[in-house]
């Protein structure tokens, strides 16, 4: 009998264990979801080294800001002229050798994105949200499970009584279905249910129609969900070796000709320097509001000023010198190809030398694409 009720408290006491170790944690300004608790280590290292390149991003920033250091031998000026060709490679304009302002164009939305980011990095708060939720970060592709009319609705408050009769609790229950909470969503706007994780409801009109964090399942390596305060960290980044094994830009020994800069790029801490440009770039004016600031993942374009798009059918990039109309684009099989990687970054920041400024492309683009922050950062 002892040893009976020594195996259950046994077994209680590992549950109870399983679930401390399950919890969800805060590392700076960000809360981690439960499921990053199995790559802690990483994600901690992740995101103290995106938050060193973001100031040293700024502080690069502010030391092309002033007047430029004209003694060549002088490593002042070698390091002003160092940041100022990165902010042509990627955001389209270079710094001045005279004294300019951070409120000059171009400088202003560069500044806005990397103010932002280095506070709400230190913490103790995110310090930007944009719907109802606090902010989270979460580290596992298949969390949501889909409600329909008929589910009950996991936000409705609990109205159960121990005094209810049969009617009573059917009446509650019928109450508390996503069809009676959410008339409207289903009667009016044509939706047939939404995607469910931790209070976040994400609407859809077809159940095919891709649950929130289903760029992981295309090869993406993260995605942010601004309506749901909300970064998505995709699995591959703790299991593909190519992505665990990229060394971090933080501390790294570089040899002139010999590194690249893409050997950084699978990092973790490059891909959250991306997804937080996306977060501290943008900007609405509470939740359920229109953007006022939107930083986004800019159309790609060719090393020829071309807008380039990508085949459904096999992912390969097909560009044009005009832009393709979204029926031609569906006849087509086409979809906009977005800014990824250091090419495309160089690509749309390119001012044609000494021409006019790309169509496509060019700082007003470039300062406002996330890629281009990372890669600064990289090169910061």
């Amino acid at each position: 009998m002892r040893t009976l009720q020594l195996a259950w408290l046994l077994v209680g006491f590992l549950a109870a264990l399983g679930r401390a170790q399950n919890q969800d944690f805060k590392i700076g300004g960000w809360t981690f979801d439960q499921t990053c608790e199995p790559y802690k280590t990483e994600v901690t290292k992740a995101i103290e080294d995106a938050l060193a390149m973001a100031e040293k991003a700024q502080t690069d920033l502010n030391d092309a800001l002033g007047a430029f250091e004209m003694k060549k031998d002088n490593d002042k000026h070698k390091n002003q002229f160092r940041i100022a060709r990165a902010m042509g490679r990627c955001f389209g304009f270079m710094a001045k050798t005279t004294a300019e302002s951070k409120s000059d164009q171009y400088w202003e939305s560069v500044f806005y994105t990397f103010d932002r980011m280095v506070p709400g990095l230190q913490g103790p708060d995110a310090n930007v949200k944009f719907g109802h939720y606090e902010p989270l970060i979460i580290c596992k592709d298949d969390v949501w499970v889909w409600l329909g009319p008929e589910d009950k609705d996991p936000t409705a408050p609990d109205m159960s009584d121990p005094n209810d009769d049969e009617v009573a609790k059917e009446q509650k229950e019928e109450a508390n279905k996503m069809k009676k909470r959410h008339a409207k969503k289903f009667e009016e706007e044509g939706y047939a249910g939404a995607w469910y994780y931790k209070q976040r409801i994400a609407w859809r009109k077809t159940k095919e129609n891709l649950r929130p964090g289903a760029t992981c399942a295309k090869g993406g390596a993260a995605v942010t969900h601004h309506e749901l305060d909300l970064i998505h960290i995709c699995g591959s980044n703790f299991v593909e070796a190519k992505i665990k094994d990229a060394p971090s830009p933080v501390g790294a020994t570089t040899t002139r000709g010999t590194t690249k800069i893409t050997s950084f790029d699978p990092n973790l801490a490059v891909t959250l320097v991306h997804e937080f440009a996306h977060w501290y770039g943008s900007e609405n004016t509470g939740p359920d509001t229109k953007f006022v600031r939107d930083l986004i993942d800019q159309q790609a374009i060719s090393g020829k000023n071309e807008l380039c798009y990508k085949k459904t059918s096999d992912g390969s990039r097909v560009c044009s010198k005009t832009k393709i109309s979204k029926d031609e684009r569906k006849k087509q099989g086409l979809v906009e190809d977005v800014v990824y990687g250091f090419k495309d970054v160089s690509n749309l920041a390119r001012t044609w030398n000494k021409k006019p400024g790309s169509k496509y492309g060019g700082p007003e683009k470039a300062t406002m694409t996330a890629e281009a922050f990372s890669y600064f950062a990289l090169m910061a």
